[in-house]
């Protein structure tokens, strides 16, 4: 065994068996491996890092059920029953009110295999998020907004925090009036 030990070698995904090498792999908490082929028929908020190998499989058969969701009551939906919310088209959220639920839907989740929707219910909290970032050519301790956008944390605690981004690089963040207020008005909360 070498310095690196087993970290570059090839290892068996924990869901489908294919050896797959450093690149193209996540490790689990519980030391497993899952390869990016499995990965893309998981929620694009999943936190798998934090996963074992147990959850995963639990997570993939939602997904299953998910995707059958999703193709079934938005795929095919007329598109004037859905309230689009977002940015310039690549990140958005969509809420049909008739079923009680949104979608996601960003590049990343855009590349999935399988798509899910959100109950209104399983929102927990949402509000504005900043990331900041130090320019060249400002102050000292001077920091502009790299990244301004919608966070919503929903239940259960297994995902990420979900973030809309609405602009970038700006000294004065501001949008997402329109997202914030259907969520203000679908979970009576501000």
């Amino acid at each position: 065994m070498g310095l690196f030990g087993n970290l570059f070698s090839k290892q068996a995904c924990g869901v489908c068996g294919k050896e797959v090498g450093a690149l193209k792999r996540t490790k689990l908490k519980d030391g497993n491996y899952i390869c990016s082929d499995c990965r893309k028929d998981m929620s694009a908020f999943f936190r798998l890092q934090y996963q074992d190998l147990e959850a995963v499989k639990k997570h993939l058969e939602y997904m299953k059920k998910a995707n059958e969701l999703y193709e079934k009551e938005f795929a095919n939906l007329d598109k004037s029953k859905i309230d689009y919310c977002g940015h310039h088209g690549s990140y958005k959220i969509g809420f049909v009110d008739s079923i009680g639920m949104f979608a996601i839907l960003t590049p990343e989740t855009k590349r999935r295999n399988k798509k899910e929707l959100f109950r209104y219910d399983e929102i927990e909290s949402f509000g504005p998020y900043t990331e900041t970032n130090a320019l060249i050519n400002r102050k000292e301790n001077e920091k502009a907004i790299k990244e301004y956008g919608v966070q919503i944390i929903v239940h259960p605690g297994d995902y990420d925090p979900i973030k809309i981004p609405l602009q970038h690089n700006v000294d004065f963040p501001s949008g997402g009036e329109r997202i914030f207020m259907h969520l203000e008005k679908i979970t009576n909360k501000k």
